[in-house]
């Protein structure tokens, strides 16, 4: 990416805040949804507080790289970083249009440094696994053996009732999924089958990852990534995506095991395989996901008993 010296001046340009009011105004009559508006008024603000809230025609590029940097800072995951950097592109592609700046922000170069998988090992997973048992914490514990086996964001994770896992049938009902998507299951390994068959509960949980209130221990996704984080740090296990580092595991294994790119791609959620060539291999198509993950994921490690 080229570095411009000095900002665009534009003596007509309204500071940022301003410049996204008037943004928002436009998407909405453009039938934009109050959801999607709310996400990109989000990234806007990250962007804001990466960059401060100057005005429009003060950007230069090397904005593009603090503002890369805060998201890293903050833990959020390879696909959270892609998204808000899309939503960041189309209001400085807009502010072009207004000819408030020459040039809008271009993430193609920068972003390549974000997608490389950054998978666990599996004595990495059997060490946080061993740790998190030691210390008695069993939430972090049904946390990590969740993500490891299934490959389901944190989001997904957190919203777990235990209601939502049939394993009568072998799958986790996700309710909510990225992309406006509900009700999508996912199947459950014969590791994780076992692990839940014996996972006791009190009468007062609902969640899978309950506080022991009837309530989700991490309210968002950011406050578990913080979390594992700090862990990770103690450990000396260094990830720049601590939790996302679950789901490269899951991809990479299934990947290496024969899984296709087709099944990985349903099995992550991922909307085109695009999305999922960053954990390629020569892979052969399996009958089915749950098959895939029987043969791949459930086998790439066991879990340790926690100690009690």
């Amino acid at each position: 990416m080229d570095l411009l010296s000095e900002p665009q001046q534009n003596s007509d340009a309204p500071i940022i805040s301003e410049a996204v009011k008037i943004w928002m105004t436009r998407l909405e009559a453009e039938g934009k949804s109050e959801v999607t508006r709310k996400a990109y008024q989000i990234s806007m603000n990250f962007w804001m507080k990466a960059n401060e809230n100057r005005s429009v025609d003060q950007y230069m590029p090397e904005h593009d790289e603090m503002f890369l940097q805060f998201l890293s800072d903050k833990g959020m995951a390879i696909n959270t970083v892609n998204k808000h950097c899309r939503h960041v592109s189309v209001f400085w592609k807009w502010a072009k249009k207004k000819g408030w700046i020459k040039q809008p922000p271009d993430f193609e170069n920068v972003l390549s440094e974000y997608v490389e998988p950054d998978p666990y090992t599996m004595d990495e997973i059997y060490k946080i696994l061993k740790y998190f048992g030691s210390v008695q914490d069993k939430i972090a514990f049904r946390a990590t053996v969740m993500l490891c086996q299934t490959g389901m964001r944190s989001s997904e994770c957190i919203g777990i009732r235990l209601k939502d896992i049939n394993l009568n049938e072998g799958w986790i009902n996700i309710r909510h999924a990225k992309g406006r998507k509900r009700n999508i299951k996912k199947p459950i390994s014969d590791t994780l089958h076992s692990f839940l068959l014996n996972d006791v509960r009190s009468e007062h949980e609902k969640y899978y990852l309950d506080n022991g209130k009837g309530k989700p221990r991490w309210s968002a996704s950011n406050a578990m990534a913080h979390f594992f984080r700090k862990v990770w740090n103690d450990l000396g296990v260094q990830r720049r995506q601590p939790v996302h580092g679950f789901r490269s595991f899951v991809a990479t294994f299934a990947l290496k095991g024969g899984a296709s790119i087709y099944d990985v791609k349903n099995l992550l959620g991922h909307s085109t395989t695009k999305q999922t060539e960053g954990y390629a291999n020569e892979g052969i198509l399996l009958p089915d996901t749950q098959s895939m993950i029987n043969k791949t994921i459930s086998k790439s490690i066991s879990i340790p008993e926690f100690d009690s």
